[in-house]
């Protein structure tokens, strides 16, 4: 089994029973960043991009399931501190080749996805904070 099988794995079973603010299992959110992706280590990370954040999984775990460091790296960027701003995550997400990718594609996910319900104020606010990341991301706000 090659490294993005295994996060693909990895993934599947971390965020077995949970749901996004949609309501579907957090695992096609995963699985539909990664189909967005191109190369290897950018499918690896799309698979992991949460799992540090969201589930019990380790930095340690991830090593010793053989991930790469490159990707493991990503995803420590990907991960959000408590303590942190949003834009100082979005910053650190800057420097971040990998994670830039991985970030942009997983908001324009959640934009699309956001329209695919009725249209609620929370969608809404959810939709304007996810363009305004991406805006800035790209620098241009």
């Amino acid at each position: 089994m090659d490294f993005v099988e295994v996060a693909e794995k990895i993934a599947k079973e971390a965020y077995h029973n949970q749901v996004d603010n949609q309501g579907y299992p957090y695992f096609i959110h995963t699985k539909a960043v990664a189909t967005l992706c191109s190369k290897p280590n950018e499918k690896a990370v799309a698979y992991l991009h949460d799992v540090l954040e969201y589930t019990s999984l380790t930095i340690a775990d991830l090593k010793a399931a053989a991930i790469p460091q490159k990707v493991i790296d990503a995803v420590v960027v990907l991960t959000r501190k408590e303590e942190e701003t949003l834009f100082e995550y979005l910053d650190r997400i800057k420097k971040n080749n990998l994670a830039m990718i991985i970030t942009l594609a997983s908001i324009d996910l959640r934009i699309e996805a956001a329209h695919t319900k009725d249209f609620t104020t929370q969608d809404f606010v959810r939709v304007e904070r996810y363009q305004q990341a991406r805006r800035y991301l790209l620098d241009e706000l």
